[in-house]
Protein backbone atom coordinates (compact mmCIF):
# COMPACT_ATOMS: atom_id res chain seq x y z
CA UNK A 1 0.00 0.00 0.00
CA UNK A 2 2.00 2.93 -1.31
CA UNK A 3 2.26 5.77 1.18
CA UNK A 4 0.63 3.91 4.05
CA UNK A 5 1.98 4.14 7.55
CA UNK A 6 1.20 0.72 8.97
CA UNK A 7 2.39 -0.36 12.37
CA UNK A 8 3.25 -3.93 13.28
CA UNK A 9 3.39 -5.63 16.62
CA UNK A 10 6.07 -8.31 17.00
CA UNK A 11 5.85 -10.66 19.97
CA UNK A 12 8.49 -13.20 20.83
CA UNK A 13 7.91 -16.16 23.11
CA UNK A 14 10.47 -17.89 25.30
CA UNK A 15 11.03 -20.49 22.53
CA UNK A 16 12.14 -17.93 19.94
CA UNK A 17 14.06 -18.72 17.54
CA UNK A 18 12.79 -22.30 17.57
CA UNK A 19 9.34 -20.88 16.74
CA UNK A 20 8.46 -17.71 14.81
CA UNK A 21 7.38 -14.49 16.44
CA UNK A 22 3.70 -13.54 16.42
CA UNK A 23 3.20 -10.62 14.09
CA UNK A 24 0.07 -8.51 13.77
CA UNK A 25 -0.77 -5.23 12.15
CA UNK A 26 -1.90 -2.71 14.75
CA UNK A 27 -3.13 -0.55 11.86
CA UNK A 28 -4.93 -3.21 9.85
CA UNK A 29 -4.82 -2.74 6.07
CA UNK A 30 -7.73 -3.70 3.82
CA UNK A 31 -5.97 -6.57 2.12
CA UNK A 32 -6.92 -10.10 1.06
CA UNK A 33 -4.03 -11.64 3.03
CA UNK A 34 -4.46 -9.77 6.31
CA UNK A 35 -7.07 -10.94 8.80
CA UNK A 36 -9.42 -7.95 9.26
CA UNK A 37 -10.13 -8.84 12.90
CA UNK A 38 -6.75 -9.90 14.29
CA UNK A 39 -4.45 -8.06 11.89
CA UNK A 40 -2.38 -11.20 11.30
CA UNK A 41 -0.76 -11.41 7.87
CA UNK A 42 -1.08 -14.70 5.97
CA UNK A 43 2.54 -15.82 5.83
CA UNK A 44 2.98 -19.58 5.77
CA UNK A 45 6.16 -19.70 7.84
CA UNK A 46 4.62 -17.53 10.56
CA UNK A 47 1.50 -19.69 10.79
CA UNK A 48 3.05 -23.14 10.37
CA UNK A 49 5.92 -23.99 12.70
CA UNK A 50 7.02 -26.74 10.28
CA UNK A 51 7.77 -24.08 7.67
CA UNK A 52 9.69 -21.84 10.07
CA UNK A 53 13.44 -21.68 9.50
CA UNK A 54 15.66 -20.56 12.36
CA UNK A 55 17.80 -18.72 9.80
CA UNK A 56 14.97 -16.29 9.01
CA UNK A 57 15.82 -12.79 10.16
CA UNK A 58 13.61 -9.79 10.87
CA UNK A 59 14.63 -8.55 7.43
CA UNK A 60 13.31 -11.79 5.88
CA UNK A 61 10.03 -11.47 7.77
CA UNK A 62 9.47 -7.80 7.00
CA UNK A 63 10.40 -8.16 3.32
CA UNK A 64 8.00 -11.10 3.02
CA UNK A 65 5.21 -8.98 4.48
CA UNK A 66 6.11 -6.08 2.18
CA UNK A 67 5.96 -8.35 -0.87
CA UNK A 68 2.66 -9.80 0.32
CA UNK A 69 1.15 -6.32 0.61
CA UNK A 70 2.24 -5.49 -2.94
CA UNK A 71 1.23 -8.86 -4.41
CA UNK A 72 -1.97 -10.27 -2.88
CA UNK A 73 -2.40 -14.04 -3.05
CA UNK A 74 -6.08 -14.42 -3.81
CA UNK A 75 -6.21 -18.19 -3.45
CA UNK A 76 -5.02 -17.84 0.17
CA UNK A 77 -7.28 -14.99 1.29
CA UNK A 78 -8.35 -14.49 4.89
CA UNK A 79 -10.17 -11.25 4.12
CA UNK A 80 -12.72 -12.66 1.70
CA UNK A 81 -14.40 -9.29 1.19
CA UNK A 82 -11.11 -7.75 0.03
CA UNK A 83 -10.32 -10.72 -2.22
CA UNK A 84 -13.75 -10.70 -3.84
CA UNK A 85 -13.67 -6.93 -4.28
CA UNK A 86 -10.19 -7.08 -5.85
CA UNK A 87 -11.40 -9.74 -8.29
CA UNK A 88 -14.72 -8.16 -9.23
CA UNK A 89 -14.50 -4.41 -8.59
CA UNK A 90 -10.94 -3.13 -8.60
CA UNK A 91 -12.11 0.51 -8.47
CA UNK A 92 -14.02 -0.06 -5.22
CA UNK A 93 -11.13 -2.11 -3.82
CA UNK A 94 -8.73 0.73 -4.61
CA UNK A 95 -11.05 3.22 -2.84
CA UNK A 96 -11.03 1.04 0.29
CA UNK A 97 -7.22 0.80 0.18
CA UNK A 98 -6.91 4.57 -0.22
CA UNK A 99 -9.22 5.03 2.77
CA UNK A 100 -6.97 2.71 4.76
CA UNK A 101 -3.93 4.82 3.78
CA UNK A 102 -5.76 8.00 4.74
CA UNK A 103 -6.67 6.51 8.12
CA UNK A 104 -3.09 5.40 8.68
CA UNK A 105 -1.81 8.93 8.01
CA UNK A 106 -4.34 10.30 10.52
CA UNK A 107 -3.01 7.81 13.06
CA UNK A 108 0.53 8.93 12.23
CA UNK A 109 -0.41 12.54 12.99
CA UNK A 110 -1.81 11.45 16.36
CA UNK A 111 1.25 9.30 17.07
CA UNK A 112 3.59 12.28 16.63
CA UNK A 113 2.34 13.45 20.01
CA UNK A 114 3.55 10.18 21.51
CA UNK A 115 7.12 8.98 21.68
CA UNK A 116 6.43 5.86 19.61
CA UNK A 117 8.27 6.64 16.41
CA UNK A 118 11.77 5.59 17.42
CA UNK A 119 12.83 1.98 17.44
CA UNK A 120 15.96 0.84 19.16
CA UNK A 121 17.68 -2.46 18.65
CA UNK A 122 19.87 -3.77 21.40
CA UNK A 123 22.64 -6.24 20.81
CA UNK A 124 23.11 -9.00 23.30
CA UNK A 125 26.04 -8.05 25.48
CA UNK A 126 29.03 -10.27 25.12
CA UNK A 127 30.20 -12.26 28.07
CA UNK A 128 33.70 -11.32 29.18
CA UNK A 129 36.07 -14.11 28.30
CA UNK A 130 37.74 -15.84 31.20
CA UNK A 131 41.40 -16.71 30.86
Amino acid sequence: ILGAELQLSLKYCANYNAVPPTITFTTIPFHPNVDPESGRPCVDFLDNFNKWNTNFTMTTILLTIQVLLSNPVLNNAVNLEAAQMLRKNYHLYREKVVQCVTNSKQLEAIAKDWDTTSIKFYEKSKEPSSH
